[in-house]
């Protein structure tokens, strides 16, 4: 079989198919991306006692972190290394300013966590991979942003 030019706009391919055909050189194919993790889908409602691996249950895990006082902990596990604790600085200001300010909102009488374990997201929107999770704090009060992310499986936040 002789190649001509013979291409019919397709240009290289048409050419490599027919040589390959011919019995040239074997095909390569490209490595196929990794398939990505999908964990529990975000659900709106109220959440009583959710799964320690479900969406409600990492952010519920997460805000008794913070009502704990266990700030180390909290930036060693649910902050986002690259967006929000990149540095001593950040780290230093989360822990003197934002954690502070949410434990007293979490220890007071319009905390976020309800009697039984239970947390209500009222609205989620997503951004791409982010998403901005409002969770009532109180029967009167608004609901609270808190903007997440998934890295791997678990539920990193980008802003508290």
């Amino acid at each position: 079989m002789s190649i001509r030019k013979q291409t019919l706009g397709f240009g290289f391919a048409i050419l490599a198919l027919v040589a390959l055909s011919a019995g040239g050189a074997t095909a390569q194919t490209a490595p196929r991306p990794a398939k990505s993790v999908k964990p529990d889908a975000p659900k709106l409602g109220v959440h009583k006692n959710p799964r320690a691996s479900s969406f409600a249950g990492q952010l519920l895990s997460s805000l008794k972190l913070i009502r704990a006082g266990k700030f180390d902990k909290w930036i060693a596990t649910r902050c986002h290394k690259t967006k929000t604790c990149y540095n001593l600085n950040s780290i230093r200001s989360f822990k003197r300013y934002n954690l502070p300010a949410l434990k007293r909102r979490l220890n007071g009488k319009h905390s976020c966590i309800g009697a039984g374990n239970t947390i209500e997201v009222t609205r989620i929107r997503s951004y791409g991979a982010t998403m901005r999770v409002y969770i009532r704090c109180g029967k009167t009060s608004m609901p609270r942003p808190f903007r997440v992310v998934y890295v791997g499986k678990v539920l990193k936040h980008l802003r508290i």
